[in-house]
């Protein structure tokens, strides 16, 4: 730092130049520290903030135009590996940037700190109780946050931010932070002061960190937000995000990508109400990930509102690679809600006996317009004392996976069938509900019998590859030029229960080429000996046909469905098709 000139006003202000930055910087004449303290007894000279005249032996301490301190001017550049070290100077202008704020009273308005581009390293923590910043509303500041480094390599599990009662209402933006698996962002502890946390996260980064915010506490641990950041790499002992306060609500989370993720994503313990919109949550393939757990120790009588945590996702892009879960819940006594709206729940990689589900016997999930559910399978685990009085709801609505997924799922038995998890169908192609681990099913404060029922459909996509489920393309039938008679359409299994009724359903036909609208329809039995329902059908109106049969114990039935033109020529029959099995 060159002096160029002092001034002779009073205080005096040293104009100078610094070579590092290429900026003037200009002091001004000072008798006590930061803190109210004299300086010719506690002179800091880190950073050069403080300065002291050779010449004169006056202090001085750099004047911050708008509100900033901006460590461009004041960090150390001559550290041998080209990353300098700025753990001493944060802390430094953390305290420096809390005593110069314009209130002294409730919640303190510091100046704001700006980082600038480049790899800086932090080997410590730089906030504690012992920093003095009580109701601190920090904002930190970066130039992006390919730009501005923070390299955090602390020698053990330490947080960057031990913030127990201390700062809230606090702004980090533009900014990268690296760390070695080891580091952890922020201890998040609102118990006695009442601290309000509300802290967002703005264009930030976070990669290889062990845990991102673990929130404590009983109180004020609302609206977090994320916005446009990116979690990347973490290790299969990670917790990114530990909720364990009552008040862990309003979290939010806008565009951001958490990729490339190993261990634990959200852990509950406690709190609710997490909305992410956009973005992506991406688990390694080689580990065993959980991206939404409810943990054993969790506690049922601290989650906020009605006690149930819940979830919101808006158009998330999931992919659920090798053992990764999406929910997994190890508490039977929590009530667990969540809402995947227009969210894909593909991947890649997927282990076969994966469950993406892994619940317990509440809870509520909602699956709204959401596709590409791929190896997407349910496993249940149900109490049996009471699971009867509020057994797990899961509703598909607009489109679901393949039903086969849903019946290679796991239950184990339950004694009172009441406790069977309940799937429901809504604009599917059919409304209904279904069980597919219990047949016949009691309520509560109800004997009456309930009947089960199981939805099948059969469909062909443009490749001609068979597929099963629900609400997939037609069946075909090619009924050929100017030719009389049946031709087949479909055939299907029937499941081996005891079947009460049988419902043979054709949605609207449609017809390639050209020609009639109409066609007869004949059902037959396995062997193709008995007609068992037929019907006339035309690409208007749906048909619905019943098996006349009546009751019958099923042992590898089958059902067979023929077609016949009525006054048409050189077309294909294209028709989706539904069996709804009552049992």
């Amino acid at each position: 730092m060159e002096t160029i000139y002092t001034t002779t006003t009073t205080p005096k202000v040293l104009v100078t130049h610094n070579s590092l930055s290429k900026e003037i910087l200009n002091y001004v004449e000072v008798t006590e520290n930061y803190d109210g303290s004299p300086i010719s007894s506690t002179f800091n000279g880190i950073g050069k903030i403080y300065t002291q005249d050779p010449t004169s032996n006056k202090y001085y301490r750099a004047v911050f135009h708008d509100n900033v301190i901006n460590l461009n001017n004041f960090i150390d550049r001559s550290a041998n590996n080209g990353i300098p070290n700025i753990t001493e100077l944060l802390k430094f202008v953390i305290k420096i940037a809390y005593k110069a704020s314009s209130t002294n009273e409730g919640f303190r308005e510091p100046l704001k700190i700006k980082i600038p581009s480049g790899r800086f390293k932090i080997t410590d923590t730089i906030l504690d109780l012992n920093s003095g910043v009580f109701n601190g509303k920090f904002i930190f500041e970066g130039e992006g946050f390919q730009n501005t480094v923070i390299l955090f390599e602390p020698d053990s599990d330490k947080f960057l931010f031990d913030n127990e009662d201390i700062i809230g209402f606090t702004t980090f933006s533009n900014i990268g932070f690296i760390s070695d698996h080891k580091g952890k962002f922020m201890n998040a502890k609102v118990n006695l002061s009442g601290t309000a946390q509300s802290l967002i996260f703005s264009d930030c980064s976070f990669e290889r960190f062990k845990t991102i915010l673990d929130v404590s506490g009983d109180t004020m641990m609302s609206e977090i937000t994320f916005r446009n950041c990116k979690i990347l790499a973490t290790d299969q002992d990670s917790i990114l995000f530990k909720l364990n306060n009552p008040q862990a609500v309003n979290w939010r989370f806008y565009s951001t990508e958490i990729e490339s993720v190993s261990g634990i994503v959200f852990d509950f313990y406690a709190g609710m109400a997490i909305s992410y919109f956009q973005g992506s949550i991406i688990g390694n393939e080689s580990t065993d990930n959980v991206i939404f757990k409810v943990n054993s120790s969790a506690d049922p009588n601290k989650f906020g509102h009605t006690n149930n945590p819940n979830l919101q996702m808006y158009g998330v892009r999931f992919e659920i690679r090798g053992n990764t879960k999406l929910i997994k819940i190890d508490n039977d006594d929590v009530d667990f809600s969540a809402k995947f709206d227009n969210c894909g729940l593909g991947g890649f990689g997927t282990n076969p006996s994966n469950y993406a589900i892994d619940i317990k016997s509440k809870g509520s999930f909602i699956f709204d317009n959401c596709g590409n559910y791929q190896n997407f399978r349910f496993k249940h685990h149900v109490r049996n004392a009471d699971a009867y009085l509020n057994p797990a709801k899961i509703k598909f609505i607009n489109s679901c996976p393949d039903l086969d997924l849903i019946n290679n799922g796991f239950c184990n038995e339950v004694v009172n069938t009441g406790g069977y998890p309940i799937y429901i169908f809504e604009n599917c192609g059919l409304n209904s509900y279904y069980r597919p681990f219990g047949r016949d099913t009691f309520f509560l404060n109800d004997d009456s019998y309930k009947i089960s029922k199981k939805i099948i459909s059969k469909g062909h996509r443009n490749n001609g590859s068979e597929v099963i489920g629900i609400v997939q393309d037609r069946v075909y039938a090619d009924l050929g030029p100017n030719t009389l008679g049946y031709k087949e359409l479909v055939s299907f299994n029937i499941p081996n229960v005891p079947i009460h009724t049988i419902k043979i359903i054709f949605d609207k036909a449609w017809q390639g080429g050209y020609g009639g609208l109409t066609y007869n329809v004949r059902v037959y039995n396995t062997d193709k000996s008995i007609e068992i329902a037929s019907g006339v059908l035309n690409t208007y109106n749906k048909l619905e046909l019943i098996d006349n049969r009546g009751y019958f114990v099923a042992n590898n039935d089958q059902i067979h469905i023929e077609v016949e033109s009525i006054g048409s020529w050189s077309q294909t029959l294209g028709v989706k098709v539904f069996l709804v099995v009552e049992y």
